[in-house]
């Protein structure tokens, strides 16, 4: 399929973490985290290894004091702009 990362956020829409795809131990941690506790679900995005540069653009603007580029930041208000 050609997929290699994910990025993990928790049900509320805070960013987790990313994994590598190949990295085995890390998904079956996952499983475990939210597939056998009661800790609900996470939401997972999926890059392509061709799209490697936007999975780390999202994980570095994930990443900055302040930034939270998963959360509606407006809660759900349209953007007003002054007339």
């Amino acid at each position: 399929m050609g997929y290699s990362r994910q990025i993990v956020y928790e049900a509320t829409g805070e960013y987790r973490m990313e994994v590598d795809l190949d990295n085995n131990r890390a998904l079956e941690d996952l499983h475990h985290y939210y597939g056998t506790t009661k800790r609900g679900y996470c939401d997972l995005v999926a890059f392509h290894a061709d799209d490697a540069d936007v999975a780390q653009a999202v994980r570095t603007s994930e990443l900055k004091p302040g930034q939270c580029a998963g959360q509606d930041h407006n809660h759900g208000q349209a953007n007003e702009t002054p007339a």
